[in-house]
């Protein structure tokens, strides 16, 4: 790994490694760490920038505060529309506020739809199960080939 000098924002001199990513490069004038974006990865944007990685705990976050706002509209909408009106099925009938049959109906959707997908997932897993296996076979079967001369 080489390092270079470079000047730092106060002018003091630092030294930094010069391959791999994210080295910590010294301390400047007024004795802050100074850290070096990994080379190669320069967008233009300011090297002693920090940056955060995102976490699982952040990304539940924002989930959540998305979901609240979802939650508020749906209960707005509910709110807005109680009037009553027959729903006729497969010869059942009964009576329910509009919002409340709209979001049964999107419900059943969502659970049609959930389980397609689910379907589908399991049936990539057991073809990608399959190829797995085939492979691990094929290469044991080259690996007892090649042992025996």
């Amino acid at each position: 790994m080489g390092f270079r000098k470079r000047r730092s924002a106060g002018g003091a001199s630092v030294e930094a490694g010069g391959a791999g990513g994210g080295v910590l490069a010294g301390r400047g004038e007024a004795g802050a760490l100074e850290h070096e974006a990994p080379t190669g990865s320069h967008t233009g944007q300011d090297l002693h920038e920090a940056v955060v990685p995102s976490t699982r705990t952040a990304t539940v976050w924002a989930a959540l505060a998305v979901g609240l706002v979802v939650l508020v509209g749906v209960l707005v909408f509910v709110l807005e529309n109680l009037e009553r009106v027959e729903i006729r099925f497969i010869g059942f009938h009964w009576r329910i506020p509009v919002a409340v049959g709209l979001l049964l109906s999107a419900a059943a959707g969502a659970a049609v739809v959930f389980l397609v997908g689910a379907a589908r997932i399991l049936q990539l897993r057991r073809l990608a199960r399959r190829h797995h296996d085939a492979a691990r076979q094929e290469a044991a079967r080259h690996g007892s080939a090649q042992a025996t001369p």
